[in-house]
């Protein structure tokens, strides 16, 4: 029965995957408060990357996806020196998850796994949140800055 579920989950995934437009922008909403974060945005077929700034307006952003397959989401947050952000993920169905990267950050995790600190450490830097799921998932993240 584990076959049958993990299968049709994959075969959601990719029929809806398949027929998003083009542009990954189907599978990925901000939030209207969100939107004076948003500096740049390129997507691709599979891909799917936002940049974010947070110093003209400290509010938290919140965003929503759909990922799995061959899909990837990069959210990359532009951090100064001191600058400290939450990032916390919200399984909406299935199991989708994120980690932290980048260079002249300190990423730790909180009593929730579902939440990470960061720290800036660089004088500036971008920090990449990558989201992923495997076949499928549905999920609501929100990254504020502390």
């Amino acid at each position: 029965m584990n076959k049958i579920n993990s299968l049709l989950s994959t075969f959601t995934a990719a029929a809806l995957l398949w027929t998003a437009a083009a542009g990954a922008s189907d599978l990925v909403s901000f939030e209207p408060g969100c939107r004076s974060h948003i500096i740049h945005r390129y997507e691709e077929v599979s891909r799917d990357y936002t940049y974010l700034e947070f110093s003209r307006n400290p509010q938290p952003c919140r965003l929503q996806g759909i990922i799995g397959g061959e899909h990837q989401t990069f959210i990359n947050v532009l951090g100064f020196t001191g600058d400290r952000y939450s990032v916390s993920l919200i399984e909406k169905e299935d199991h989708p998850s994120f980690a932290v990267s980048g260079h002249g950050i300190k990423v730790s995790g909180t009593a929730e796994n579902n939440e990470q600190i960061v720290e800036i450490e660089a004088m500036e830097t971008f920090f990449s949140i990558a989201v992923y799921a495997h076949p499928y998932g549905e999920y609501q993240m929100t990254i504020k800055k502390l």
